[in-house]
């Protein structure tokens, strides 16, 4: 395979913290391959690391990420290994995700994965390596200012993946490099195309242990994993008075905020309000019902590694990812339960999902919904 010089017309650079040791971690797509291309222009001394988290062959697409993540890093000429941390992942990831749905929530499984098993298990071998710094393609900036790190939306705004390192802190930020940060998606494939760098084709937004072991949705993935408990999940469709206005087969396959899939006739779509999982009845109601100006969030995480000083500060916050952030007052109660009341309604705020708060460009922190 032809080996990659690091030159090239192009002139994208990157922020980092210095030539340093620093583990790279490849997935086999697009982001990753080049996040570790640009580092190693930079001239860091890189390890590129794939972690493998699935018990059933961890296929993506028809192929092996080890497989082109390995491609890639003998394409960049670095030094690659394959990590297998499947119990790991199972115990933190698949299994919140499958008991937050059998509780009636909604999970956010990137945000607790990149806490609890990517961002650990990075610093881990890093320390057992000898390396100073971890990277990954993730469209976020980590900036140090003063004795500690802020981290800030990716300049890509279409492509901010910020939301999901909300559970991050400075343990992690001081040893985070993103080259991706500065960079717009167009632009990485700009460099990927250029180098004719070898990645996974296409490009996956599916939850990826769903996607691996040959779901057609999470749903599938949660019938699946649910029929091995053997729980009956079957139950009523009610309005928000309690009126019966059908059945299920299973409350664990809806949402707060979901419209589609409900199967009541009504001239004007009912939206799913809320999800009773004791009961196991799905509650109902028309979209004027699914508007919220005050949203709550406990086991709070601020990057900063603490809470504001004031009580009440002026934030903008999300409560899913890839929506417009709304602006707000927070206020903070204790150390890890924050309260904001929005401008504006939100719609559909989801038990479970994550409420991330902003001032401007700078993710403060965030919490899991009640």
């Amino acid at each position: 395979m032809a080996r990659w010089e690091g030159g090239g017309k192009g002139s994208f650079t990157v922020k980092t913290k210095g030539h340093k040791k620093t583990i790279v971690a490849m997935s086999g797509g697009v982001d990753s391959s080049v996040a570790a291309a640009l580092l190693k222009r930079e001239g860091h001394d890189l390890l590129g690391v794939t972690f493998e988290m699935f018990d059933e062959g961890g296929e993506d697409r028809g192929c092996r990420p080890a497989e082109y993540a390995g491609r890639a890093a003998e394409f960049i000429g670095i030094p690659h290994k394959t990590v297998r941390i499947n119990d790991l992942f199972k115990k933190r990831v698949v299994s919140y995700f499958i008991e937050e749905y059998l509780k009636g929530r909604t999970p956010v499984p990137c945000a607790v994965c990149n806490k609890l098993v990517k961002f650990h298990e990075l610093i881990s071998l890093a320390e057992v390596e000898g390396f100073s710094f971890i990277a990954t393609g993730h469209y976020a900036r980590a900036v140090k200012t003063g004795g500690s790190y802020l981290l800030k939306k990716g300049v890509d705004t279409k492509r901010d993946q910020s939301f999901f390192l909300s559970r991050l802190g400075q343990d992690e930020l001081k040893r985070a490099v993103f080259p991706l940060g500065d960079l717009k998606k167009n632009e990485v494939r700009e460099i990927a195309s250029e180098m004719n760098l070898p990645t996974i084709p296409g490009e996956s937004r599916e939850i990826c242990f769903v996607s691996n072991v040959g779901n057609k949705s999470y749903r599938d993935f949660i019938e699946r994993e649910v029929a091995k408990s053997g729980v009956d999940g079957g139950g009523e469709i009610v309005d928000v008075s309690g009126r019966v206005l059908g059945g299920h087969d299973g409350y664990y396959h809806f949402t707060v905020g979901q419209r589609r899939g409900i199967g009541i006739p009504s001239e004007e779509p009912y939206y799913v309000v809320g999800i009773d999982a004791d009961k196991k009845r799905v509650v109902v109601g028309k979209r004027d019902s699914m508007y919220k100006r005050v949203v709550e969030a406990t086991d709070f995480s601020w990057v900063s590694g603490a809470r504001p000083v004031e009580d009440k500060i002026r934030v903008s916050g999300m409560i899913r990812y890839n929506q417009s952030p709304g602006f707000g007052t927070a206020t903070i109660e204790g150390n890890d339960r924050v309260t904001v009341k929005f401008d504006e309604p939100q719609f559909a705020p989801a038990p479970g999902q994550t409420l991330v708060l902003f001032n401007d460009d700078t993710l403060l922190g965030g919490g899991f919904i009640l």
